[in-house]
C-alpha cells in the first residue's frame, strides 16, 4: 500500500456508504467517532467490540466493528460525509474540522500501512508503548 492509499480507502468506503448504506444524516461525526473509538478499544483490549457505544446515533444493529484498520477506514469516510453535509449547510467551521479529521485518519492509515503488525498499526495513534508479549 502506498502512503497515499489511506485516503483511497476512505473514499472507497464513503462511496459504499452513499450507494449502499444511505448514510447522509447530520449525526455522522458521532458515528465516525464511534468507529475511531472502536479502533482504540481493539488496540487496548485485543477484542472487537460487539455492542455499539451509547452515543452511536443510529440503530444499534448498524454498528459493525471489524478491526482497528477497517474501523479507521469507516471513521474517515464518516468524517468525510460530515464535511460534505457541513459544506451543503454552509457551515465552514464544521466542514474544516471534519476535513482535518479525514486527513488525521488518512495519515493514521498511511502509517499503519508502513508499519507491520496490527498492534504497530494503531500504537502511535494512542502514544502508548507496545504490549508485553
Amino acid at each position: 500500500m502506498n502512503p497515499s492509499n489511506g485516503l483511497h480507502h476512505i473514499l472507497t468506503e464513503r462511496t459504499h456508504q452513499v450507494s449502499s448504506e444511505g448514510f447522509k444524516q447530520s449525526e455522522l461525526a458521532r458515528a465516525a467517532y464511534a468507529y475511531e473509538s472502536s479502533a482504540e478499544e481493539i488496540y487496548k483490549t485485543h477484542a472487537v467490540p460487539t455492542v455499539a457505544p451509547d452515543y452511536w446515533p443510529f440503530d444499534k444493529s448498524w454498528f459493525k466493528s471489524h478491526s482497528s484498520f477497517r474501523d479507521l477506514v469507516k471513521a474517515g469516510a464518516l468524517y468525510m460525509a460530515e464535511a460534505e453535509r457541513a459544506e451543503r449547510a454552509g457551515d465552514v467551521g464544521a466542514s474544516l474540522m471534519a476535513r482535518s479529521l479525514v486527513q488525521h485518519v488518512s495519515a493514521l492509515l498511511d502509517c499503519a500501512a508502513l508499519l507491520g503488525s496490527s498492534e504497530e498499526k494503531i500504537r502511535d495513534k494512542f502514544n502508548e508503548p507496545p504490549h508485553p508479549h
